[in-house]
């Protein structure tokens, strides 16, 4: 299973002549995901850059797909 778990906080600010108004917006969230084979938890990296969260997950040895040579006459 992979948790993600974080909090949002936004804040918005608009000056007028004659009126002030300010916004913020917040509050958590959480997901849980199932990953459908096993990962090498020690290589997971993860990268949050413009506004996108990207997880690597790689796979374990034994998950990888294995490749049989097989033989035509």
């Amino acid at each position: 299973m992979l948790h993600i778990a974080g909090e949002r906080k936004q804040e918005t600010e608009h000056k007028g002549a004659e009126s002030y108004q300010v916004e913020r917006c917040f509050g958590r969230f959480q997901r849980s995901i199932a990953l459908p084979t096993a990962v090498q938890g020690d290589k997971i990296h993860a990268e949050y850059k413009d506004g996108i969260l990207t997880i690597t997950c790689p796979k374990s040895e034994e998950a990888k797909r294995k490749q049989i040579q097989v033989k035509v006459d």
